[in-house]
């Protein structure tokens, strides 16, 4: 398996043979000091320019920039500087913004970052260089919150033993293995938010920025994983009520609008959802689960009310598969983060949509419509 170095080495090679076979323009050059360093960008070992963390901000963003003569280069190009290829790290290493390496004519700007390694109960954090800008800062932030994980996780009887027993009840009916996962997934939701709201993630790259954003979550960091566990018992008894309305309507008129409430609440709770689901939508994960018992009752009060449900139902799919499409399409593109937050937009507008199709009782902090929808996810393509 290709590393996310050598491979984006690689491909600016091929391209710019491409180029060169098809006669537009000639190699690309770049001037070099002494230490084979490209004018303007640090070595691994400088982060003394302007920008923060070393990088040059003469030099594009979100594309790894390659100097060359084709695949030949690329094959005698140098393994990445160890410095930055780690795993299992216990300590917050000196990552600069960008690093070059250069063999021959061959110059090219990474980007180091940690990455995130180990899982919600076992978490970890590695080094890599990532090909893109924006790439690196995903990783970066996903694996900062593991590192502070390390130093901050709780053991799971002193979550548990601030549960009412109320709480107890309805987290015991969580789609979680058990307790232990689901604290778990609550801690790792937790340090993800508090690597959000505490720092600028890319900007925390030494291990004194890390031992400040250590010192402000500590103290934050229990009472964030009981509030995140309160939204979950909330989205939990919502669940149960929309269970509740399928249970009772087994009539076969309902049955398209039942095996969709039930069809929906399982893409919002699931093993793993509580650090999947974005701080910001976490909250009104009950509302959009409660919207699906309302609904129900709605549909069963009269021939119109069902057959206005079925109408909507296929719009709001429709949506949801345009949403799935834009996806795919990301998915096999390089990683951008303004079409990222796009598709993330879209996504969770989607449930406000099914809100006021279904429950427009429950209200929406925001208007909401199928065209203010549509024109997010324009913005992810």
């Amino acid at each position: 398996m290709r590393t996310p170095f050598p491979a984006a080495l690689e491909e600016a090679s091929e391209k710019q043979a491409r180029r060169n076979k098809r006669g537009r323009g000639g190699k690309y050059s770049a001037t070099t000091d002494a230490n084979g360093t490209t004018s303007g960008v640090p070595s691994p070992t400088d982060s003394s320019t302007g920008s923060p963390g070393g990088e040059s901000p003469s030099t594009t963003p979100n594309s790894a920039t390659a100097t060359g003569n084709g695949p030949r280069d690329a094959a005698q190009a140098s393994s990445p500087d160890p410095t930055f290829h780690a795993d299992g790290i216990t300590q917050m290493p000196t990552l600069p913004r960008s690093i070059t390496q250069t063999s021959g004519t061959m110059t090219l700007r990474a980007f180091p970052a940690l990455v995130p390694q180990g899982s919600a109960s076992a978490p970890a954090a590695g080094v890599r260089v990532m090909a893109s800008a924006a790439e690196a800062d995903r990783e970066h932030r996903a694996g900062l919150a593991r590192l502070l994980l390390t130093r901050l996780a709780l053991a799971t009887n002193r979550v548990t033993t601030r549960w009412t027993g109320r709480e107890a009840l309805m987290l015991a009916a969580s789609p979680y293995a058990d307790t232990t996962a689901l604290v778990a997934d609550a801690q790792l939701a937790s340090a993800l938010a508090l690597v959000d709201e505490l720092s600028t993630p890319a900007n925390v790259r030494d291990p004194e920025a890390f031992e400040t954003l250590v010192a402000a979550a500590r103290d934050a960091h229990e009472d964030r994983v009981y509030q995140i566990l309160s939204h979950v018992v909330r989205a939990l008894e919502a669940s149960a009520e929309a269970d509740a309305a399928v249970r009772s309507h087994p009539q076969a008129s309902l049955e398209e609008t039942t095996r969709d409430v039930a069809r929906h609440g399982q893409t919002l709770l699931y093993e793993g959802f509580v650090s999947a689901t974005p701080a910001f939508a976490l909250p009104h994960l009950a509302r959009y689960l409660r919207a699906g018992a309302v609904r129900i009752e709605r549909a069963a009060s009269s021939p119109g009310a069902l057959g206005r449900d079925l109408e909507d139902m296929d719009r709001i799919h429709q949506a949801e598969a345009d949403i799935a499409a834009a996806r795919q399409t990301l998915e096999r593109r390089p990683y951008e983060a303004r079409a990222a937050a796009a598709l993330t937009q879209a996504r969770w507008m989607a449930e406000e949509l099914r809100v006021s199709m279904f429950a427009q009782t429950l209200g929406t902090p925001n208007k909401v419509s199928m065209k203010r929808l549509l024109g997010v996810l324009a913005g992810a393509r």
